[in-house]
């Protein structure tokens, strides 16, 4: 993977997660629904299709769980 394919999927998983925030699924949400629960959702997430879409939106839902784990 040359590092702009890397960088392009850091990006998108960053404003997706931004993204999230925007809608309200803010640090605190994320610590009320707790690392386990945002884990089962990003597995939902990258389900049998295997899309990019839905495979970034995993890897931003473990970008969160991996921040509440870090407060």
């Amino acid at each position: 993977m040359s590092s702009s394919e890397l960088g392009q999927a850091l990006a998108d998983i960053r404003a997706e997660r931004e993204a999230h925030v925007t809608k309200g699924y803010d640090a605190e949400h994320d610590r009320l629904h707790g690392v386990g629960r945002l884990v089962e959702l990003a597995a939902q997430y990258a389900g049998p299709t295997f899309s990019r879409r839905e495979l970034v939106k995993a890897a931003s839902l473990l970008v969160a769980a991996i921040e509440v784990i870090d407060r």
